[in-house]
Order: C-alpha cells, then structure tokens, then sequence
C-alpha cells in the first residue's frame, strides 16, 4: 500500500504551495508539490485554511485512484462526513475509469486519514448576485460568458493558465488576446490563475495501466473548479458554472 502524506499548506500574499510524499515512490510523479498563483487577484491567506485544503483536495484527488490501495495523510482534520464525501467522489470516479477499461476493480481501498487541529466552519464574505465561471477562451465558455454578461451583473471569469510539456496551448497568443477581448465586449472581470500542477505528472501513467483516459483527462476539470471556486468565495459569488467541451 502507497503512502500519501501532505505537509502543512504554504501560503503567502498570492500562492498556495502544495507539498506531499508518496511511500513506496510513484511514476505517476515528476515532482510531489505544485503552486496556485492568484497574481494581485487574491491573497490566499485571507481565505479560511478549511477552504483552501478544499480547493487543493479538489484539484488532486482524482489521483488516489490511480494509487490505490492507499492511504492519505492530512495534516489537518476533516469532520467525518466531509472525509465520507472526497470517498464518495472517488467512489463515482472510479466507476467510470473501471467501466472505459472494462473491469470492476470497484472496491473502496483509498483511506483518509486526518491528524492535526480540526478546522473551523468557513466563514465568507456576503454573498452577491454574481456569477462565475471558468473562462477559457474557447467556444463554449465564451457563450457562456455571453449569457452571463447578458442575464447577470459583471460575471467573474476565472482563467486558469498551467502547461502541460510539450504542450504551450495555455499561453498562445490567441489566448491572451481572448482575455483582453472579453473585456472590451462585456462587463466582465477577468482573473488570471497560473498553476505548474499539469507539468508534474506523467500523462501516460493512467493508460499504463490499461485506462482510456490521460491523467489530464481526468484532473483538468476538478483543476480549473479548484480555482474557480478559490476565487470566486473570495469574491462573495456563490453561483459557479463550468462547461464541457465533449459532446457527450
């Protein structure tokens, strides 16, 4: 059975710095840390310590499957029902990564072990009649931007920036000129996250083990939520979207 054990979150006035260790080592793994930088956009160290380990759970756990059997040592505690719902997440994961292989290795063998001071309820700003969405630049989160600018006041669009090598789709030109665009066509804020996360892993490692998916195919989404949600409770907005770009 691996080991994942996490350190103690680092934050400063614009990045959280992940840190963990795998025990026996993975070759899922270039590197075991990765940073969300929010720029002027946001200092994490207003945020509630709770939510941030919410928004780092979320942009990494789909992993643990990939790892299984193990166990994953926080150092903090989760109240049981919240450790209960990352499993039951994971749970509905991996059905879809045993039904694409065609197998049924469905049994719960990821453990969530807390140790540490328990966190304190989150606590945010006021609410607003906001809304935000994860913002890309490509057509379906520019319709859906559209409608927002159209149905809602100054919608948030949180763009997420992390290459994945050889990869340079997150900075082309065409990106940047998306970013400046939407602001001059709509009322809109625009919030630029940048994140090394896609360039520590191994892609290949899920189809070693005979899954359809990439591990980009499965963490991406859960990603580009993580920052949504970080920046959008910072911003009061309790109505998040995110598109899809497969058809079905």
């Amino acid at each position: 059975m691996q080991v994942i054990r996490f350190l103690p979150l680092q934050r400063d006035a614009s990045q959280i710095r992940v840190e963990w260790h795998v025990d026996p080592a993975t070759a899922l793994y270039k590197q075991t840390s990765f940073t969300l930088d929010f720029g002027d956009a946001l200092d994490p160290r207003s945020l509630p310590l709770k939510l941030c380990w919410s928004v780092v759970l979320l942009a990494l756990h789909s992993h643990w499957n990939l790892l299984r059997p193990c166990r994953v040592v926080l150092p903090i505690t989760l109240a049981s029902g919240e450790i209960e719902f990352w499993l039951r997440l994971l749970d509905a994961e991996r059905v879809s990564l045993e039904s694409y292989r065609g197998t049924t290795d469905l049994a719960r063998t990821v453990a969530i072990e807390c140790g540490g001071e328990l966190l304190s309820e989150i606590d945010l700003p006021s609410s607003t009649a906001r809304c935000a969405a994860a913002f890309s630049g490509g057509k379906e989160s520019l319709l859906q931007a559209a409608l927002l600018a159209e149905l809602t006041e100054r919608p948030l669009l949180v763009n997420t920036q992390s290459e994945m090598p050889p990869f340079k789709d997150h900075s082309t030109r065409k990106r940047a000129q998306v970013l400046r665009a939407i602001t001059e066509r709509r009322e809109c804020e625009v919030v630029v996250v940048k994140s090394d996360l896609r360039s520590i892993w191994k892609n290949g490692f899920s189809k070693q083990l005979g899954y359809r998916q990439t591990v980009n195919e499965m963490t991406d989404v859960f990603l580009y939520a993580a920052t949504l949600v970080a920046v959008a409770a910072a911003r009061g907005i309790g109505a998040a979207c995110i598109g899809c770009e497969y058809d079905g």
